[in-house]
């Protein structure tokens, strides 16, 4: 299936999140501050993403296809819109804690939870 919003993981489609916060950092090392207070430091890399999603309410087929689109991975690769630059990009990323809240709860084949991920560039 495809959907509108785009967003596939290793060019899978993967359902629109309900939630969706795209960020970029710049990672530093050394960094400290001199005698007057001023801040100096070395950046290693610019522009490293993390992305946090939600999906609110899914039930159990999206949810089993979102957390199979990244189970057993290390690394995966994530096509997105990234808002800072209008466009979509591919980037590689890793899986930090996955949450699940039990919305509803019929049986083990019907249910429906929300759950976050956050993605973070590798």
């Amino acid at each position: 299936m495809t959907y509108a919003f785009g967003l596939q993981i290793d060019g899978i489609s993967i359902p629109p999140p309900s939630s969706y916060n795209f960020t970029e950092a710049d990672l530093v090392i050394n960094s400290e501050r001199n005698a007057q207070g001023y801040a100096s430091w070395d950046v290693v890399r610019q522009n490293v993403g993390s992305i946090d999603l939600t999906w609110d309410n899914l039930d159990g087929v999206r949810l089993t296809q979102v957390i199979n689109a990244i189970r057993s991975k290390k690394t995966f690769t994530v096509t997105f819109f990234n808002p800072l630059i209008g466009k979509m990009e591919t980037r590689e990323f890793y899986a930090g804690d996955r949450a699940a809240e039990l919305s509803r709860f019929v049986s083990a084949q019907t249910y429906w939870a929300t759950i976050t991920i956050p993605f973070v560039e590798v």
